[in-house]
């Protein structure tokens, strides 16, 4: 029998990542650092390793492998239900299962089966975060659940991953933490470095009662900013919270919160102190700002998870609160995104999520997918992708922008040359409104996806802006197919125009006229047909501007027509923060919502509240 199938924490060094995978060695620093963990054990790689070898997996594993066409989600999803039914059916070792039970027994009483959370650990890093964390109680469950995470690296979307990036599962494998899980009564997370500003000498503090990592608590939590030297309260913000989870055994229940608690300040000073204490011992033994996930119970503070933190994709939700501003903000997902790190910027919502880079990332041609009878799965592709941002973002609104991609771009897909016309201009050829009126079948796909986020998934967040639209026939031609596949105007299912050409821009109220719920001024497309410039084009770039004065023309004129009209707009900038003279513009007039893409946000929302600041003492 191997060695090391089972390591305390204690025994884990930074040496250690081939056998207790990333996350386990971070733990063991923890540990040798004092810093407070709850107790538990790691399951390694060559537990892995020795249940793959007994069951002699490996081999009837690398043989479905080598039967799967990784550009065929279907051949993949067959080998993925395959080999996981395999691995779910090898039984464990008598020594491995005995060495799990003693292990497992010390973690409690021999009365009572302690609930667990079971944390995959990956000596690939580049992998982790496409595995999911489990709860379980009881020995039984125990095994159960270990097999059942070493079977999830072959779910179909991580095989995928793992295929594209190379990876031998024989040798990059997974260890798995098992730690004691507790009924906190207040938890949350904290950054070691202030993300909002990147100030080094501060950190951020949220906190909620009950259990951490649920979404529905997302912007109900209490936010600390703590300076790092002295760990003293600089400014707070405290939410009223009416629910919180609790957990009864491996189940979590959702309870109201006491009344008398509902609207107190949930960290006392010395809680906040430790925290910040906690922070500046992280930070300085793992060199790199973090987002840590921590619990109280009995008046005991737990670090649970630890992941660097990336401050191009973090925004802090600490801006919000503390820059309310009457211009709502909203974030533009051009391409993929980690839904729950965008989710928590200081945004109001998805102003633009682009169904372009959703249709490119199937990597072949759609008409080539419908023509093999693909499009059920097209659906549920582009319905997971949809469902994974709405939930995220609940209950903001997310607008889902049908895609806009041009030729050239589709003539980049697998199977295009049966397909699609080289253009000699695409820019302005067979793209938007006009590709799904003369060929609705993938406007039809893309519904489809729609009312399964909204039905069966429930999320009634999800709302439609129609693109590239040149002319009134294609509006109602899109109003008319939309609404023959079951999908209509409600008040949780508003449907918007993006204005992206001239001449779009000046019929705009004739383009009311037709029914719409609101208007999307895409800065970036409008500017570049009004001069003539391809701001893609690194040799002419420069000529694109934002401020030029018949940009500016054309968005007082629609911005005008709409606040007229009482009109919702949306203004939409691609590449870049809006200037502080054209923001200044649009709030004067009455613009509803600004779009930006992540790395603007916080910039942005602090020019949105400087900006109205200004107007309102001018005034």
């Amino acid at each position: 029998m191997a060695h090391n199938l089972l390591l305390p924490f204690s025994s884990v060094s930074k040496d250690d990542i081939h056998i207790a995978g990333h996350k386990g060695v971070v733990l063991g620093e923890l540990l040798k650092a004092k810093i407070p963990i709850p107790d538990g054990f790691i399951v390694t790689t060559s537990a892995y390793s020795e249940f793959f070898r007994e069951g002699n997996l490996f081999e009837k594993v690398q043989h479905i492998i080598t039967l799967i066409d990784f550009t065929d989600k279907r051949t993949i999803s067959h080998g993925s239900e395959q080999i996981k039914k395999i691995i779910c059916n090898t039984s464990f070792s008598e020594d491995l299962a005995i060495e799990v039970f003693k292990s497992y027994s010390r973690l409690g009483d021999s009365l009572h089966d302690t609930p667990v959370t079971l944390i995959p650990s990956l000596t690939q890093k580049s992998i982790q975060n496409l595995f999911q964390d489990k709860s379980t109680q009881g020995e039984a469950n125990l095994l159960v659940t270990i097999r059942d995470i070493w079977a999830s690296f072959f779910d179909s979307s991580i095989l995928s991953q793992v295929h594209e990036k190379n990876i031998d599962y024989k040798k990059d494998s997974m260890a798995i933490i098992i730690q004691k899980s507790y009924s906190f009564g207040k938890s949350g997370r904290l950054y070691t470095t202030e993300p909002f500003s990147k100030n080094k000498t501060k950190t951020l503090i949220k906190a909620h009662y009950g259990m951490p990592s649920n979404s529905e608590l997302d912007g109900k939590e209490d936010v600390y900013l703590v300076d790092k030297l002295s760990h003293s309260l600089i400014d707070k913000k405290i939410t009223k919270q009416t629910e919180m989870y609790s957990k009864n055994g491996q189940d979590e229940n959702k309870t109201q919160v006491p009344k008398s608690k509902a609207s107190l300040q949930k960290l006392n000073l010395e809680e906040i102190e430790e925290l910040s204490v906690t922070a500046e011992k992280i930070e300085k033994l793992l060199y790199f700002p973090q987002e840590v996930t921590w619990g109280i119970e009995n008046e005991k503070t737990y670090i649970l998870q630890i992941n660097q933190l990336d401050f191009d994709i973090f925004q802090s939700s600490y801006a919000k609160p503390l820059l309310p501003t009457a211009t709502q903000l909203y974030i533009n997902i051009t391409k993929e995104e980690d839904p729950h790190n965008v989710a928590v910027a200081p945004a109001d919502g998805v102003g633009f999520l682009d169904g372009s880079w959703i249709i490119k990332q199937m990597g072949i041609h759609p008409k080539e997918l419908i023509q093999k009878k693909k499009e059920k799965e097209m659906t549920e592709k582009i319905a997971d992708v949809i469902e994974n941002y709405c939930k995220a973002f609940i209950p903001r609104p997310v607008i889902y922008s049908f895609s806009n991609l041009n030729s050239s771009e589709h003539l980049l897909l697998k199977e295009s040359k049966l397909h699609e016309t080289r253009e000699q201009n695409p820019h302005l050829g067979y793209r938007g409104a006009l590709r799904y009126t003369t060929n609705p079948e993938l406007l039809h796909i893309e519904l489809e996806a729609i009312k399964r986020v909204r039905n069966k998934a429930g999320l009634k967040n999800i709302w439609l802006m129609l693109p590239f639209v040149r002319t009134i026939k294609e509006l109602e031609e899109m109003k008319k197919i939309i609404s023959s596949t079951g999908v209509y105007r409600s008040p949780t299912l508003k449907i918007w125009l993006s204005l992206d050409l001239p001449s779009s821009a000046l019929l705009i109220e004739d383009f009311l006229k037709i029914g719409i719920d609101g208007v999307s001024l895409n800065l970036d497309h409008m500017a570049s047909f009004l001069l003539g410039v391809d701001f893609k084009n690194p040799e002419i770039s420069h000529l694109y501007q934002k401020d030029d004065p018949s940009l500016l023309w054309i968005m007082d004129f629609v911005l005008k027509v709409l606040a007229k009209r009482n009109m919702p707009s949306i203004l939409i900038a691609q590449d870049e923060a809006l200037s502080s003279n054209l923001l200044e513009r649009a709030i004067k007039i009455g613009v509803r919502t600004i779009s930006v893409n992540p790395s603007a946000v916080v910039n942005t929302r602090q020019l949105i509240a400087e900006t109205e600041k200004f107007l309102f003492m001018k005034d």
